[in-house]
């Protein structure tokens, strides 16, 4: 699990950090997010938060469970 983790957050750092000509950055953050939610979906919203170091109430996995959830 420490590997994902760490890997995300290369990943996340990596991304604000370039420019990339395939994806966007916030196409490349939303990637990572919803592995992240997927794979620990034991988690609390907050807790991936905090594992990730980032808020994911903006990424499209976020918008799509709320929605799904009304």
């Amino acid at each position: 699990m420490n590997i994902t983790i760490e890997q995300a957050k290369q990943i996340i750092a990596r991304s604000q950090q370039e420019e990339t000509n395939i994806l966007s950055r916030s196409e490349m953050i939303n990637i990572v997010t919803t592995i992240a939610v997927y794979r620990f979906a034991q988690l609390s919203r907050e807790e991936v938060e905090a594992m990730l170091g980032l808020t994911i109430e903006q990424t499209r996995v976020y918008q799509e469970a709320k929605e799904e959830g009304r």
